[in-house]
């Protein structure tokens, strides 16, 4: 018996459902990051000292931890369309930003001139840009990725994926492969970009509707796995290649699949944006000077639900001001387009080479 075809994906306009995915998804990563990254995590004694502000914190983690492997399963839901075009955008966006924060903290004098700054700006220091690195080497594969997709048919695709995530589960989430990398890694994006291929190729809708279930299940287990780390250790309950995150992730894009949204030009725009919020408070001078100590200041100073509020609207403001800050790089970038590819972009282009 030959497989089934797999069903046509025809390009169209941007889909306000998944470019409003885009921007939760942008978001959930500024929640994981205030979380866990800037307050730390909280141990056994924090866990019964004071149960109810640790789930919270424990929850709003397992809530986001599927932030990183959203953003790339959206590129593999639509196939990355490798161009040298696209790829010179997305490392525009990101030499604009760090080369851009560096120069305006050297003039202000809040960093040195230093060949470890330089190094940071070009992404040349292992681990501080290793997303933009991992991104770039799923962006060279994806030709590859998208031929064997396409082609091999829903079995051999689903066998695939059977046997790559067994392995991952197994070497990676025990951290007994140290190339997995806990998914900080090209090679957990391969895996996220061709199960969101299956999913898009061949998903049944009643497996699509489901999604919000399979995400807000899938992440209380993520919960109840973080318990259960803390207890008896070496589980990395909150990592990207977490069976249970990689299982969430796959439902909240399942969810947003079965979304009708009306073509919303506003979001598209912001959305055209999102990855420089990454960019901007993941940058080493703006994240260790900036970012954390805010983000402590607040849960020292203030009750839960006011920290709370507080956070989530300094979040909010962060994302605002990225996406206000990237409005001269997509202006800049409409020139350096026609002065290279011949052409001005018809309409705001995201950064992300799978647009």
């Amino acid at each position: 018996m030959t497989s089934p075809a797999p069903r046509q994906t025809p390009r169209a306009a941007r889909l306000s459902n998944f470019e409003m995915l885009r921007i939760i998804a942008m978001f959930l990563v500024l929640i994981f990051h205030a979380d866990f990254w800037s307050l730390g995590k909280p141990s056994i004694e924090d866990i019964t000292s004071s149960p109810l502000s640790s789930f919270a914190r424990i929850f709003f983690e397992s809530a986001s931890a599927v932030c990183v492997n959203v953003f790339v399963m959206i590129s593999g839901w639509f196939g990355i369309r490798a161009t040298l075009r696209g790829f010179t955008n997305f490392i525009f966006q990101f030499l604009y930003f760090t080369i851009g924060i560096y120069l305006v903290m050297l003039q202000t004098g809040m960093a040195p001139l230093s060949g470890a700054n330089i190094a940071d700006c070009l992404g040349l220091r292992p681990g501080t840009w290793w997303f933009v690195t991992s991104y770039m080497a799923l962006y060279i594969l994806s030709p590859v990725l998208n031929t064997y997709a396409d082609t091999v048919g829903k079995r051999k695709l689903g066998l695939t994926l059977i046997a790559f995530y067994g392995f991952q589960t197994f070497y990676g989430w025990t951290s007994a492969a140290e190339f997995i990398v806990h998914g900080y890694s090209a090679f957990s994006f391969i895996g996220l970009y061709l199960l969101a291929r299956w999913l898009r190729l061949y998903g049944e809708q009643r497996l699509m509707r489901l999604g919000a279930l399979i995400y807000f299940a899938a992440t209380l287990c993520t919960v109840a796995t973080y318990y259960v780390s803390a207890i008896v250790g070496h589980i990395q309950a909150m990592s990207y290649v977490s069976i249970f995150v990689v299982t969430a992730s796959a439902g909240l894009v399942m969810w947003t699949s079965c979304l009708k949204m009306s073509h919303s030009r506003v979001i598209n725009y912001v959305a055209a944006s999102a990855f420089a919020v990454y960019l901007l408070h993941v940058n080493p001078l703006i994240c260790d000077s900036f970012f954390k100590p805010l983000i402590r200041s607040i849960y020292d100073t203030f009750n839960p639900v006011e920290c709370l509020t507080i956070i989530f609207g300094a979040l909010a403001a962060i994302f605002a001001v990225a996406v206000i800050l990237d409005q001269p790089r997509r202006l800049i970038w409409s020139w350096i387009d026609l002065a290279l590819f011949g052409r001005r972009s018809a309409r705001p282009k995201s950064a992300n080479p799978a647009d």
